[in-house]
């Protein structure tokens, strides 16, 4: 798959394929140079995320009912937002969101939308953890996002996943702020960990993004190199050696087989949800108000940085802002371990 990607890149004028798809796949406003202050940042703190990893990631067990699930999500969702509240029934009354257990039905979760617009289908399969509630509200993220996207030219270009992403985890943020009273005594690390999550997602997303740049550009690379090149890296950014996952993660994990270049924007859209956090904890209405605004964005228009700048939101390439909001969220987990511990 290597080599044919390349011989696609090469043949619409770019080096490699990683080159091509920050263009031609993913329309990213911004080349690869401009990530590096990014990577850099994630890479001073890898280590602490990792360690905090440890202590929260976690998701308790639950063994709710998929019918008790939706419902559970869409009373959280009318305290959100009036529109929230209102797509929410819209895809009930539609039946456009099939969530089932896990016997017999693909593993994982989807949303599927139409690519003229105006609606979306909602496929969930629970893993019977607490995680089944965030997911959802992630997936109904993406679905509201196609109930009101702007100048659709999905069948043209496809869209701008560093946005997309952004909308749906957005979403995340605003609905674990409000899901206590569903959740109640699994509320605390659940909340810890959907973020924890987003901290994840920022070390992994780099590290993918220059563990792929890195092969695309050295094409030939025997299976023993890939694999040691992808530890090299990983260590890099302060993941503990026993638990890193190696060539497998181009086979096994949907996005980077089938969609190369992926996961650098699930980094970028997580640092915007986190954003969302930190706006929605100080002022809720105020991190509703901008997640809104990242749903009515031009986003198959227009690219990621001039979206934040018509959002408000600070660009990836912002490194005092970046550092302040990993810290924000360092901060809340440390508090929360600390106040356990009293």
């Amino acid at each position: 798959m290597i080599v044919v990607r390349n011989g696609l890149a090469k043949l619409n004028g770019y080096a490699d394929y990683a080159d091509y798809a920050d263009k031609e796949v993913y329309h990213r406003d911004y080349d690869a140079e401009k990530l590096e202050g990014f990577k850099d940042i994630v890479k001073l703190y890898g280590q602490e995320i990792t360690e905090y990893g440890w202590y929260f990631y976690t998701f308790p067990t639950t063994d709710i009912e998929p019918q008790q699930l939706i419902d559970d999500v869409g009373l959280v969702m009318d305290d959100v937002s009036q529109l929230t509240s209102e797509l929410y029934k819209k895809m009930l009354k539609m039946n456009e969101c099939n969530v089932g257990d896990n016997e017999g039905r693909f593993v994982g979760s989807f949303e599927n939308g139409s690519d003229l617009g105006k609606t979306g289908i909602i496929f969930l399969t629970l893993n019977d953890l607490t995680w089944d509630y965030k997911n959802l509200a992630h997936e109904f993220g993406h679905y509201v996002s196609s109930n009101c996207v702007v100048n659709n030219n999905a069948l043209i270009q496809g869209a701008n996943y560093d946005i997309a992403e952004a909308q749906s985890s957005g979403l995340e943020m605003l609905f674990i702020l409000k899901a206590q009273d569903i959740l109640e005594e699994n509320y605390l690390s659940t909340y810890l960990g959907t973020i924890m999550d987003k901290l994840y997602a920022l070390r992994d997303g780099s590290i993918l993004d220059d563990f792929e740049r890195y092969v695309y550009a050295n094409e030939g690379m025997s299976m023993d190199e890939i694999n040691e090149k992808y530890r090299e890296i990983a260590l890099d950014y302060g993941c503990e050696d026993s638990l890193i996952l190696k060539y497998t993660w181009l086979i096994n994990i949907h996005h980077p087989f089938t969609d190369p270049m992926y996961y650098m924007s699930y980094a970028i859209a997580y640092y915007t949800a986190l954003q969302i956090l930190k706006l929605a904890n100080e002022d809720y209405q105020e991190g509703v108000e901008n997640w809104i605004k990242l749903i009515n964005s031009d986003m198959f228009n227009k690219g990621y940085m001039e979206i934040m700048e018509d959002v408000g939101l600070d660009c990836f390439d912002d490194e005092d802002a970046l550092v302040d909001t990993m810290i924000y969220a360092f901060d809340i987990m440390y508090d929360s371990y600390y106040n356990n511990m009293q």
